[in-house]
């Protein structure tokens, strides 16, 4: 089993800069979130990098709901305060979110592509959606553990994007389901499905094929994102169904 120190030694060998920190804090929002057993994996591309002065922001936990959750801030959709400064302390320079991750969120756990995700400062609703996912055995993980954007820079530079994409997920993300009864992967975002398509690893129900990947949300092709969240919703509550 991989470490985050073995993260940061694989992220420095490719140019990327999250510290040691803020990279501990991006898995443990995704381990508070882990299903006990995975069933549905969705692959995203990676978390969004870190900004100056994130390391010394604070969720607040709101009448103690949240004590069990980790207080570091970090720039991924698992940590609620992400897009929310009201948990923030203090506010972040910039803290816009990834709502677009929320519409597929909330149609998983409705098991309905029209569902609407919960909106800006809706922190319970938001709660519930991700134990919904949690009980599914639905779990949202990065196929780099490096931050590949950035709020202030854009679009990182790094050689070899496929590659780098690849090997990460070959070696530290797809080693942590290797005891789970992974039944489907899902890659959202076409740069990363082309990068993993052809893929097959010890363990994996499938060789991932098109057939696995869908669109982000802001797709600038008109509707085929909800083309393709309807394909998603509808293979994952019928693999719920025959669990």
């Amino acid at each position: 089993m991989t470490s985050v120190d073995d993260w940061v030694k694989w992220s420095r060998s490719k140019g990327l800069k999250d510290s040691h920190e803020y990279l501990g804090g991006v898995d443990a929002w995704r381990q508070a979130w882990r299903p006990k057993r995975v069933r549905v994996l969705l692959v995203a591309e990676s978390h969004v990098a870190e900004e100056k002065g994130d390391l010394r922001v604070r969720v607040r936990s709101p009448e103690g709901l949240f004590e069990k959750l980790p207080r570091s801030y970090v720039r991924l959709v698992y940590c609620l305060a992400y897009g929310e400064d009201c948990l923030c302390e203090p506010k972040p320079k910039r803290n816009p979110g990834t709502w677009q991750f929320w519409k597929i969120f909330q149609a998983i756990s409705d098991c309905s592509a029209d569902a609407k995700q919960p909106r800006k400062g809706q922190i319970m609703p938001k709660v519930e959606v991700l134990r919904k996912l949690q009980s599914k055995g639905v779990w949202l993980v990065d196929a780099s553990v490096a931050a590949l954007y950035s709020l202030s820079e854009g679009r990182l530079r790094v050689t070899r994007y496929h590659e780098t994409i690849r090997q990460s997920f070959e070696e530290f993300v797809w080693p942590m389901m290797k005891e789970d009864p992974v039944k489907q992967v899902w890659i959202i975002g076409r740069g990363v499905g082309n990068a993993l398509t052809g893929l097959k690893l010890k363990g994996m129900p499938d060789r991932i094929t098109r057939r696995w990947i869908i669109s982000q949300p802001q797709d600038r092709t008109p509707g085929r994102f909800q083309e393709d969240l309807k394909r998603l919703v509808r293979r994952i509550c019928v693999c719920k169904k025959r669990i």
